[in-house]
C-alpha cells in the first residue's frame, strides 16, 4: 500500500480483501471437506459435522491473514514466544536452563564421558605449554 493515501481507503481496502479473503478460504475449506467427507465417510451427520469442520477452519485461516494484514506483520510460522522462559518460576518451582537440566542428567555437551574430556583438556594444556 502506499504510504500517500489516506488511511479511510487503505482501511476499506483491507475490509474487502479481507471479506474475499474470507469468502474465498471458508467455501475452499467447505468444498474440500464436503468431497472428502463424501468419499470417506457413510452417514450424513458425520459427512456435515466434516464439512464444517473444513469451513471452520479456511474461516480460521483467513481470520488471521485478515487480523495480520492490520498489524502489518508478517507472518512467521516457527518463531512462536516461549511462554515459559528458562530460569523462571511457575507455581513456585523454577525452570532449569538447559545446561542446569543437562548436568542434572549427566548429559555432557561434547558427547563424551567426563573422564575423557578431562583427559583430552589435560593434554591440550600440556601441548600448549611446550
Amino acid at each position: 500500500m502506499s504510504e500517500g493515501r489516506p488511511s479511510e481507503a487503505r482501511t476499506r481496502d483491507l475490509w474487502s480483501k479481507c471479506s474475499e479473503n474470507m469468502l474465498v478460504k471458508t467455501s475452499t475449506g467447505l468444498l474440500t471437506a464436503g468431497a472428502l467427507s463424501f468419499i470417506f465417510l457413510r452417514r450424513p451427520s458425520y459427512r456435515g459435522a466434516f464439512a464444517t469442520f473444513g469451513a471452520g477452519i479456511g474461516a480460521g485461516i483467513a481470520w488471521m491473514d485478515c487480523r495480520l494484514s492490520f498489524a502489518d506483520k508478517k507472518w512467521r510460522m516457527l518463531t512462536l514466544k516461549n511462554p515459559f522462559p528458562a530460569g523462571s518460576k511457575i507455581g513456585g518451582v523454577k525452570i532449569p536452563t538447559p545446561g542446569e537440566l543437562a548436568s542434572k542428567l549427566g548429559i555432557n555437551n561434547g558427547g563424551s564421558s567426563g573422564a575423557d574430556s578431562g583427559a583430552a583438556a589435560e593434554d591440550g594444556k600440556k601441548a600448549s605449554s611446550a
